[in-house]
């Protein structure tokens, strides 16, 4: 494992060009992972892009944006959330980024 860098976390509106771009690596990724068509691809990229009650954080190494997550309010409970989308570039997995995130 490499070692762990300094990162930036900041809160960014999910339509946002960063935000968009870090999803769709996100939406890539995990389509070879799981070999997602393109028609469930396509279903992912459209339901990501509600945020209602949360907010998407991006990890910059510098300016770079390397790394992105998401928490989310549940509907039936004020009190609990969830974290979602939990994304890091492949040259900067291992590195600490998604603990930094977390």
């Amino acid at each position: 494992m490499s070692s762990p860098i300094e990162v930036s976390i900041r809160s960014v509106e999910i339509q946002s060009e960063v935000a968009q771009h870090l999803i769709r690596r996100l939406a890539t990724d995990l389509a070879e992972l799981y070999q997602m068509n393109a028609e469930e691809v396509n279903w992912y990229l459209h339901h990501v892009q509600y945020l209602d009650g949360g907010a998407f954080l991006v990890a910059f190494a510098g300016e770079t944006p390397i790394g992105c997550g998401m928490i989310r309010r549940f509907e039936e409970d004020a009190y609990t959330a969830e974290v979602k989308r939990v994304y890091v570039e492949p040259d900067w997995r291992q590195r600490g980024v998604a603990r930094q995130l977390m």
